[in-house]
């Protein structure tokens, strides 16, 4: 490999191993002013868009043991990586389809997951799950709803067997008085 393209290959490994996950998009289409809005709206997600050459993608990820890239990995190609650790795959996602909606472009071609390689497809359904937030407030009303439940049923025994315990000493102490 050429000194050159060696440098590029070590950036590409650098920024890899530096983010959580990897998104891979076609960029043919979008202009100058195009790529640099996007830029801006990945970076506010704590990502960033870097052209890259295909075959030294395709080298530098098996280096990592990222595999069996399918067809969609022809073109050219530009990749998403995170800047920032907190980085939120469903949010980049989200800035990545909400841009292609808007413009049509970029075309997501695959993503790369915990070491898993997904289709762009999957990078789509990605994007259309709900906020972090809310699935986390979803999964603790999930818990808290029997809990809650039972709590009640709890609160409804113990009421009962307070009245209970009343009612017989109020008909004890109402029997004396009467004799």
């Amino acid at each position: 490999m050429r000194p050159e393209k060696k440098a590029i290959a070590e950036e590409i490994h650098r920024l890899l191993s530096d983010s959580e996950f990897v998104i891979l998009t076609d960029y043919l289409g979008l202009s100058v002013q195009q790529l640099a809005e996007l830029r801006e709206k990945l970076a506010g997600e704590g990502a960033r868009l870097q052209i890259t050459k295909n075959r030294i993608f395709r080298i530098v990820a098996a280096e990592f043991g990222w595999t069996g890239f399918p067809e969609q990995l022809r073109g050219p190609s530009a990749m998403v990586t995170t800047t920032s650790p907190n980085a939120d795959p469903c949010r980049v996602a989200k800035v990545l389809t909400g841009f292609t909606k808007e413009h049509e472009l970029p075309v997501i071609k695959l993503g790369v997951l915990k070491d898993r390689v997904v289709a762009g497809e999957d990078v789509v359904a990605l994007a259309n799950l709900p906020a972090r937030e809310v699935l986390i407030a979803q999964l603790v009303s999930t818990v808290a709803g029997p809990l809650t439940q039972l709590a009640g049923v709890m609160q409804q025994k113990v009421s009962s067997l307070v009245r209970a315990l009343q009612a017989v000493a109020d008909k004890k102490s109402g029997g004396k008085e009467g004799e």
